[in-house]
């Protein structure tokens, strides 16, 4: 092979020498065919590209469609070369974290009161500069006198419990360490490793985790310059034992101690330590807690008198109380206030330990406890009854991906921004997991896997999307995926992971039973980016929007939020609040929608899964006392569904795929519950298509926006929209007097956007042409008041009292003359007892004339009164289409109302 090579360089006339020719030979080994270097190192390990996730990148180059590139954790049992060629195959790369750690930036905020005290050293010093002056000036001479240089005065321990259960709080231990360290607070942060808190087991500590035991007196300082910190979830039964509590009294006799409970507060109850209320306070910075004065704390809400707190400190004489804060800013900023010593009572949530480490009572057991005996369905069926709304839902979406911590995190972030890390606990300890006491020696928890007991994860997935398993799993790999392309420079760092392409080329085999946790969405199309208006941000949370009407004709936005059910209205052309949010006390709210008034501001209607609705002021959020059930098990969604001359209604679906249309003020059923056959999509709103018909439209979680044409069954649909990104949680319609609805959506990443809906579409007529029977009554009267002001009939004031019949004033500009407007829109024929109404609001508001404008006709009898009144103008419908047509550039398709009665009939 060699003599072949070196004939073809003396053939060709290069002049190659020894050199030269290793040369050659060393980057053959390391070029591929295409030019590229290969990704092999001299370990043999393929290296690493670090990044993002990608967009997507073609797969070829002929102009075809663009390959989907999906992300697979780097597990042990997967993360290896040499398999089968059958076997899929991908590269290494690096994927950015998610934090799991809340509010990093506040918790070093909070421990500021820390950094405020200094201490003088012991081995450093600094020039005196005022006795160094003083000393020179007396003997003449330069004597430079040198003093302790004071500095940071606190140490910190940080002692992590080693329990099994600690391995989901290992990313956000160790962000939290980070996080610490960073703030440069104390003089020495060094963390030690607690083992035995299993039941029955001896205590120890260790410098490193599995490391060599020491014993727990070398973690305190005698001195008195040392803040222990134990962090734990508390779930270990060992918790409840007198050995751990002669440890923590130990400790708790020569430096200031606390427990961090990565748990959240909501969950500590379910751990084995159960803390009480105590008020505390510490004589001089970084006192032990042997030394606090204590006194029970008052129940919540009420202040306690001398006297009993008096009797509560003989009630505490023994103990000693060592607070239990949470990985939060104000967990952290109590104890900070309280190791600071700065001489004020705290009240703070305590664990009470005999001196002697005997507690005052028996602890209570943990809950978070699987029972050994459950298979799949039993554990599923307890958790769901124990679980929190979130955590259920969150198992769902966990059941689509591998179930290492940095992906859980990924998919918490990404599918719940309004969860925390205390969810995933409520998953992984509350009976759904295979237990994991073997990965306790795993030293690189990004490649753990954690695994659902047999059957959970085809029961959480299957009970998501009742209409397509598959969906599921696609959706949450593309939120993901977007997710993590917004991270980028993040502070979360990165984990090993694996990427493969459609071409299948790759270093490293991907075990046939791996599942994505990501996979790179496609580039929007151009006409996508064309549909999008606007976008603006909200606070995160938000499950559910709908328009709301305003006095002034916008139409406003209201988003709902969980889980602090707050409401807030939005101007979406500013991307501002118009108002303050207010809080619905209504668990369990699914869907929102306004219930318009004449006059004033609308409703706010609110509904639960069960099917109740109840009904709340837009403005402040105050129940107006209505309420009533909708006979539905399971309800979806619900938005306002407005018709000509017909009270305000709802439409509400169902997960079956069914459309119930109700009276808004009371629920009664206004027809028949429509079936489209399918699953219609979270989202539901009524727009106004360009020919000025309300449709109904949906979106599920492909983001494909339908139209539905409720007129017939069963229920006809017709697509017009695809919107990016795919998960639409909920949207609405905002409403324009001289054309189609707007649409704005919302998703998990908390952006509205807005988008044209009928651009590019099928939807016949996209010119300005409308159905004035078939419009909404507010939407009609909106346009009305607008030829109005085009005509330069005078400014025009709608009268927000709506008293005998008037809905606008118009003033002449220059007389001041005033002309009173009562806007009709109804089925056929105004009632002659509108008229003859309406000629005596004209006499006593003493106006100039009266204006009675309709999309329908007036009767014989209407028009010879007024033409005996004289001062009442009437416009009907096909006067009005005329003015429409002249002033404001519409066209119609009708030109009068069809079914008119003759003229000569009176309806009286």
């Amino acid at each position: 092979m060699i003599e072949e090579l070196l004939a073809a360089l003396l053939e060709s006339g290069a002049d190659a020498g020894h050199e030269e020719l290793a040369d050659i030979l060393w980057l053959a080994a390391r070029i591929s065919a295409e030019g590229h270097l290969a990704r092999t190192g001299d370990g043999g390990e393929p290296d690493v590209e670090h990044g993002t996730v990608p967009p997507s990148k073609p797969d070829r180059d002929d102009g075809g469609p663009q390959a989907s590139e999906r992300y697979y954790s780097a597990t042990p049992a997967e993360d290896r070369s040499g398999a089968s060629s059958d076997a899929r195959r991908g590269e290494a790369v690096l994927v950015r974290r998610a934090l799991a750690l809340e509010n990093p930036l506040g918790i070093m905020r909070a421990l500021r009161p820390l950094g405020r005290r200094t201490a003088p050293g012991v081995t450093t010093t600094e020039l005196d500069e005022e006795l160094s002056a003083n000393s020179s000036a007396e003997q003449g001479m330069i004597v430079p006198i040198l003093k302790p240089q004071r500095g940071r005065w606190l140490d910190l321990a940080l002692v992590i419990d080693t329990h099994h259960s600690m391995l989901l709080w290992h990313d956000l231990v160790s962000e939290l360490t980070r996080t610490i360290e960073q703030t440069g607070i104390f003089r020495d942060v060094r963390v030690w490793f607690l083992s035995g808190t299993e039941a029955g087991g001896t205590p120890t500590v260790a410098r490193a985790n599995g490391g060599d035991s020491r014993r727990p007196q070398e973690v305190a300082d005698p001195s008195g310059h040392r803040l222990v910190l134990v962090v734990t979830d508390t779930v270990a039964e060992g918790w409840n034992a007198t050995s751990l509590e002669a440890v923590l009294a130990q400790w708790a006799t020569h430096s200031p101690l606390a427990l961090l409970n990565v748990l959240p507060r909501r969950l500590w109850t379910r751990g084995a330590v159960a803390p009480a209320g105590v008020v505390v306070r510490a004589a001089r910075p970084a006192a032990p807690n042997a030394s606090w004065r204590l006194a029970e704390a008052a129940p919540p809400g009420g202040r306690s008198r001398p006297s009993s707190r008096s009797r509560g400190r003989q009630g505490l004489a023994g103990s000693i109380a060592i607070p239990i804060v949470e990985a939060s800013p104000p967990g952290f900023a109590a104890l900070a206030l309280l190791v600071a010593g700065e001489g004020r009572w705290n009240r703070l949530s305590c664990l009470t330990i005999g001196r002697t480490g005997r507690g005052s009572g028996p602890a209570p057991a943990p809950v978070f406890v699987a029972a050994p005996e459950l298979d799949g369905t039993q554990a599923l069926r307890r958790f769901q009854e124990a679980a929190s709304p979130v955590a259920q839902e969150l198992a769902g979406y966990l059941s689509a991906v591998p179930l290492t911590l940095p992906v859980m995190t990924l998919v918490r972030r990404a599918m719940l921004p309004h969860s925390d890390h205390g969810h995933i606990a409520e998953v992984a300890l509350g009976g759904l997991l295979e237990g994991w006491q073997d990965g306790h020696g795993m030293r690189d928890m990004a490649r753990f896997e954690f695994h659902f007991l047999p059957g959970v994860r085809e029961a959480l997935l299957g009970a998501q999307l009742r209409h397509d398993v598959t969906a599921v799993q696609e959706l949450v790999r593309r939120e993901v995926a977007g997710y993590v392309e917004r991270l980028a420079g993040g502070l979360g760092g990165d984990f090993p992971a694996m990427r493969t392409t459609a071409g299948g080329t790759g270093e490293r085999s991907i075990g046939p039973r791996a599942m994505p946790f990501a996979e790179s969405a496609l580039p929007r199309a151009a006409w996508q980016q064309e549909r999008e208006r606007f976008s603006f941000p909200v606070p995160g949370g938000v499950v559910a929007m709908a328009s709301v009407p305003a006095i002034n004709g916008r139409t406003y936005l209201a988003t709902y939020s969980r889980p602090d059910g707050k409401v807030r209205t939005w101007d979406p052309e500013m991307g501002s609040m118009v108002s303050e949010p207010f809080t619905v006390q209504a668990p369990g709210v699914v869907a929102i929608a306004a219930v318009p008034r004449r006059a004033r501001s609308p409703l706010l209607a609110t509904v639960d899964y069960g099917g109740e609705v109840r009904l709340w002021e837009s403005t402040d959020g105050r129940y107006v006392g209505i309420r009533y059930a909708i006979r539905s098990k399971e309800v979806l969604s619900m938005a306002e569904f407005l018709e000509a001359n017909e009270p305000p209604r709802l439409v509400v679906t169902e997960y079956g795929g069914g459309f119930q249309i109700r009276d808004a003020m009371n629920g009664a059923p206004v027809d028949k519950t429509l079936r489209t056959g399918a699953f219609p999509g979270r989202a539901v709103t009524a727009l106004v298509d360009p020919a000025g018909r309300r449709c109904l439209a949906t979106a599920d979680y492909s983001g494909i926006v339908r139209l539905w044409n409720l007129r017939v069954e069963p229920a006809a649909r017709h697509e017009i929209i695809t919107i990016r990104p795919q998960k639409v949680l909920a949207m609405a319609a905002i409403d324009r007097s001289w054309s189609h609805s707007l649409l704005a959506t919302i998703g998990y990443d908390s952006i509205v956007r807005v988008w044209d809906p009928f651009v590019g579409s099928e939807v016949p007529d996209p010119d300005p042409v409308l159905d004035l029977d078939a419009m909404d009554p507010i939407r009609f009267e909106r346009l009305v008041f607008r030829l109005l002001g085009e005509m330069g009939e005078g400014s025009v004031t709608i009268d927000e009292r709506r008293d005998s019949g008037i809905d606008a004033v118009l003033t002449r500009p220059g007389t001041g003359e005033t002309i009173i407007v009562q806007v009709k829109h109804v089925r056929r024929v105004v009632a002659g007892e509108v008229i003859r109404s309406f000629a005596q609001s004209i006499h006593d508001s003493e106006a100039r004339k009266g204006m009675i404008i309709t999309n329908g006709t007036f009767l014989k009898s209407s028009i010879e009164f007024t033409q005996g009144v004289g001062r009442i103008q009437l416009i009907d419908g096909r006067a009005l289409r005329g003015l429409m047509r002249e002033h404001l550039g519409i066209d119609f398709f009708l030109e009068s109302p069809p079914n008119v009665p003759p003229a000569t009939r009176d309806s009286r």
